[in-house]
């Protein structure tokens, strides 16, 4: 049997990856009304290798779609639906509401929100 490294153990109790890098876990709240975010929050930000949830609410039922990350969840009025991913995609990521639509989706109007994923 191979020994485990005491460095290894330390790393992994702390929360820091095997490279030294230290991921977060963020959470955002996103509450939409007539198909904007209410307080104006455009950009969430995070790094690469965070763990990022997105608590969404709205005042009716609604799809949004974060590209990039290609995922889509339904949102009923009343109800709050959770969004989890990791962010291993640097980059700038549009959360749109969308319409189903045969064979596809359409956007309706601007982004609801921005998932900026910085490079670490």
């Amino acid at each position: 049997m191979r020994a485990i490294p005491f460095w290894a153990i330390v790393l992994a109790i702390v929360g820091f990856a095997p490279d030294g890098i230290h991921a977060e876990e963020l959470t955002f709240v996103l509450r939409i009304e007539r198909g904007r975010v209410t307080d104006g929050t455009r950009t969430l930000r995070a790094a690469q290798g965070d763990t990022v949830r997105l608590l969404c609410q709205s005042d009716r039922a609604i799809t949004v779609h974060l590209h990039g990350y290609d995922i889509e969840r339904e949102i009923k009025p009343g109800d709050t639906t959770e969004i989890s991913f990791t962010a291993r995609l640097a980059g700038r990521f549009p959360l749109y509401a969308i319409s189903g639509e045969s064979g596809g989706h359409a956007h309706q109007g601007a982004p609801l929100a921005y998932v900026e994923v910085r490079p670490r």
